[in-house]
């Protein structure tokens, strides 16, 4: 006896929004569900409990899913009385950082939020935990009624009860089993055809051997299966109610079948297969359903195990001896023998897995594995030394036969001029000597040829060698001078380095000419260059005078293998290592070298960089797509910001065309036009906040809050953006931060239509706030009204939102009937004038005489006509409808008359 139902949708399709609405109106012995809570971790096939006023019997819980479960789309419903639980899953949704099982802890067990003794808190995964109490049921009852939030984000809280744990395939099928034992009227039993698609051929093969056909066919009398093992279904047909049944018995075994690989490659063998089958005949074992348990057993003459039990001791496996490679099972002496073997044992297989001879065996047989092991494994060492030498012989012939050519390809030239040099060649050799190597430097690439095992191998350890190397771009830089290229190769040929095959690591070495020193091919090429830091340089124009040229060149002589290049704006000393040389005294040399130089040209460079700037004086124009960005840079003095930046540009802000024109110098001016223009790109303004921005008054008090704060736009170098400070001048935000927040939307009520703000309550209204507050408008975007603020004035928003949604339902019922009037009326009052021209008199004549005017007046009562005979026209004046009505009908009468 017990209050708490579960309730399960039986059907895969069941929703929870159909269940859900399902058990809202499910009513047990005249008495409804108070509260449901639906398993929160299950989506398919959905459950829940279901909380009843009063104790409920077993029985009348089946009576209840006979009859109920018609009203649910005719897909049954399976109902069982389940205990209280003591504990409840609660889902945190994010809210709860670092410390969350102590944080639930506290929140649960506080009396201010009508909390119970917490127990134990337990964390399920990321987002669920389960939290324990004292007073089990009653606090979780407590707990489960009320609402929880943390940090303004509503907590998931639903009871943990014991059948939510249980796994819902085996839950499914017990309750069905369960179910069963209970009489269900024949009007439940609709005969129903279905097909279960199995999901692995072999177990739909074990399936027909086992007769499961019969084995259901037995048990359920009205069912008929049919399977087909080609197609691997099985066709049911039956009752409702057996036939699914059935179907999620079939699929709980399936789920739980499984072998090795080995095992299914064995089992697929088509005479293994028949002598499976020959065997269940001579055995007369059959698969049958369990009477206690949901499932199948095979009997086996009196002794009944599990399916499963019945399947996994179906193969057995012994391991032999190993296998050297796999060409050796392809003999003619081992096929031999492995055809005499078979047509001794039939039900044996001798296979190779991972490098091992496995014999695997069908079991129930009268057999000797362990002899027969011994057996293979002397036959096996037999064909060993005596077709070794034969298959060496044919390996070397398909390897002769499958020779390719294959090309790598490098994205730059150093590591196939390096591999050159110090000759990979014959490092290769050293691994594989029938591969042939070519070396092309010019298109950055190595050619190899020869049988496609061997290429494959050297040509993935050769790129595996290559991605290893890392120079970085000045590096690079220096390796691919010619004449640094040059001191390099006779370097190599006065060390007598060479690159030759470690099988050690495996990997390249580099060799000395004494033999013993070895370094790895990547130790070799990263110590390879040596990089100095010299003094920095002011600017780019100061390596072109002549002095600072004449100097490089008397150093490039006396020191060949180095070089001074410039790397983000520092005079870098690189040179190539392995020398005797004293770089530190170097970069004294080149330091002082360069104080004179500046000393010497600073004057010179600076009227030459002038001179320059004068002549490369440009003009140019960034256009935007609306007025935003153009004002507020000049109301917030973007001007002053890009003097910080660049002093000699002149910038031109021209609002009314939305543009910003910059003159000055072609580098400073590119600089300055990109970090505009990345800043306006980042402005993502609403077509709202667009058009409350676009207002007058609005720009106009901007202009003053700005002028009131000071702020304006400054530029930071560190980050090299445009930050925005106030009079203090400590206060700084990014340009961007600004502009998002300086618009605040809050939404009211929506209004039924376009027509209702024309009227003139609502236009006072309107009037009335905007007078009071001139920083703020009300705003209609998508049929709804909008509270659109300046955020520097954000008091009391959310009191003027209720004032605005008070006041509009009022105006929406004193004014929508004075409104239709209105429009009705107006519509009367809109008189227009028009005129009909004729080409000929006559017919002018003649409606005239025939009282034309008399006619139209019956028709129409306000429409005023005049007749001028002697112009050929006729004036009409009144309503556009009454107009456009009258002048279809003349226009038809006169086109008739010839």
């Amino acid at each position: 006896m017990s209050k708490l139902i579960l309730v399960y949708g039986l059907m895969e399709d069941t929703s929870e929004e159909q269940l859900l609405k399902h058990l809202n109106g499910l009513t047990i012995n005249a008495v409804k569900a108070t509260r449901i809570w639906l398993d929160p971790f299950v989506k398919q096939s959905p459950r829940a409990v279901a909380l009843f006023e009063k104790e409920i019997d077993e029985c009348e819980l089946f009576r209840c899913a006979q009859t109920k479960s018609s009203n649910f789309k005719g897909k049954p419903l399976l109902f069982e009385t389940v205990t209280s639980p003591q504990s409840v899953v609660v889902n945190i949704n994010g809210a709860i950082g670092y410390g969350s099982r102590d944080k639930l802890r506290f929140l649960f067990s506080s009396k201010r939020y009508n909390g119970q003794k917490v127990c134990e808190v337990k964390q399920m995964n990321q987002e669920w935990f389960e939290i324990t109490f004292e007073e089990k049921w009653k606090a979780v009852s407590i707990i489960s009624f009320n609402t929880w939030e943390a940090n303004n984000v509503m907590l998931k809280v639903c009871p943990y009860f014991t059948c939510f744990q249980e796994q819902c395939q085996d839950q499914l099928t017990r309750l069905m089993s369960k179910s069963k034992k209970y009489n269900i009227p024949e009007k439940t039993y609709v005969r129903k055809k279905s097909t279960y698609f199995f999901r692995s051929r072999l177990f739909t093969f074990l399936m027909g051997v086992l007769d499961l056909k019969s084995s259901i066919q037995t048990h359920y009398m009205e069912l008929n299966i049919t399977i087909d093992t080609d197609e691997m279904e099985a066709e049911i047909e039956g009752p409702e109610y057996e036939t699914k049944l059935v179907h999620q018995t079939i699929s709980c075994e399936e789920k739980k079948f499984s072998f090795t690989d080995l095992e299914v490659q064995f089992l697929t063998d088509p005479e293994i297969q028949e002598t499976l089958q020959n065997l269940m005949k001579n055995k007369k074992w059959k698969i049958v359903l369990n009477k206690t348990t949901p499932g199948f057993v095979v009997d086996q003459t009196g002794k009944q195990v599990t399916l499963m039990d019945f399947l996994s001791s179906l193969v057995i496996v012994k391991e032999c001896s190993s296998i050297p490679n796999k060409d050796f099972q392809d003999t003619s002496d081992w096929v031999s023998f492995l055809q005499n073997l078979y047509k001794r044992y039939p039900y044996c297989r001798v296979m190779i897995h991972n490098g091992v001879v496995e014999l695997v065996s069908l079991s129930y047989q009268d057999q000797d594995l362990d002899f027969m092991v011994k057996n293979v494994n002397a036959k096996l060492g037999k064909l060993i030394s005596t077709s070794l030498t034969q298959t060496i012989e044919d390996k070397s012939q398909r390897q002769r036969e499958n020779i390719e050519k294959s090309t790598i390809c490098f994205q730059n030239r150093i590591f196939p001029w390096l591999s050159n040099i110090l000759n990979i060649k014959k490092g290769i050799s050293q691994i594989v000597d029938s591969l042939q190597v070519d070396i092309n430097e010019e298109e950055s690439e190595i050619i190899f040829q020869g049988p496609k095992d061997e290429l494959k191998h050297v040509k993935s350890l050769v790129i595996s060698e290559s991605n290893k190397i890392s120079f970085t771009d000045l590096e690079i830089e220096f390796l691919t001078i010619p004449e640094i290229q040059e001191c390099f190769k006779k370097l190599v040929e006065e060390k007598k380095w060479q690159l030759e095959f470690d099988k050690s690591q495996p990997g390249f070495v580099v060799t000395a000419k004494s033999g013993s020193k070895q370094v790895t091919l990547i130790d070799f090429l990263s110590s390879l260059v040596i990089v100095k830091e010299c003094s920095s340089i002011p600017s780019k124009d100061f390596q072109d005078t002549s002095d600072w040229v004449s100097f490089l060149q008397n150093f490039y002589k006396r020191y060949p293998y180095c070089r001074v290049m410039i790397h983000n704006g520092v005079i870098e000393l690189v040179s190539l290592s392995y020398q005797d040389q004293d770089l530190d005294l170097m970069v004294t040399n080149v330091n002082a070298k360069l104080g004179k130089l500046m000393s010497l040209s600073l004057t010179q460079t600076i009227e030459d960089k002038s001179q320059v700037k004068r002549e490369n004086i440009e003009k140019s124009t960034i256009c935007f797509q609306n007025r935003i960005f153009p004002w507020l840079s000049n109301i917030l003095n973007i001007k002053k910001g890009i003097s910080q930046l660049v002093d000699s540009l002149q910038v031109d802000i021209n609002e009314e065309e939305s543009e910003i024109i910059f003159q000055g110098s072609k580098d400073e001016l590119k600089h300055v036009k990109s970090l505009v223009i990345s800043e306006s790109n980042k402005i993502t303004t609403t077509s709202l906040e667009l058009q409350f921005m676009m207002i007058p008054e609005i720009q106009e008090y901007f202009k003053k809050l700005v002028e009131d704060n000071k702020w304006q736009l400054e530029f930071d170098s560190t980050q090299a953006a445009f930050f925005v400070t106030d009079k203090s001048g400590d206060k700084q935000v990014t340009l961007m931060d600004f502009l998002s927040s300086l618009v605040i939307v809050k939404d009211c009520s929506s209004i039924p239509s376009d027509d209702f703000q024309d009227s003139s309550e609502w236009i006072t209204f309107l009037g009335m706030i905007h007078e009071k507050y001139p920083f703020r408008r009300v705003m209609i975007h998508s049929d709804i009204v909008k509270l659109v603020s300046l955020s520097y004035h954000d008091y009391d928003l959310d009191v003027m939102v209720e004032m605005i949604n008070d006041k509009l339902d009022k105006l929406m019922r004193m004014s929508i009937t004075q409104n239709i009037e209105e429009k009705k009326q107006e519509n009367r009052e809109i008189i227009e004038r028009s005129t009909i021209f004729f080409q000929n008199k006559i017919f002018l004549w003649l409606l005239n005489i025939l009282n034309f005017k008399h006619a139209v007046s019956e028709v129409v009562t306000n429409l005023q006509m005049d007749i001028n005979e002697e112009e050929c026209e006729i004036i009409i004046a009144g309503t556009r409808e009454d107009i456009k009505c009258i002048k279809s009908i003349v226009l038809s009468e006169k086109n008739k008359v010839k």
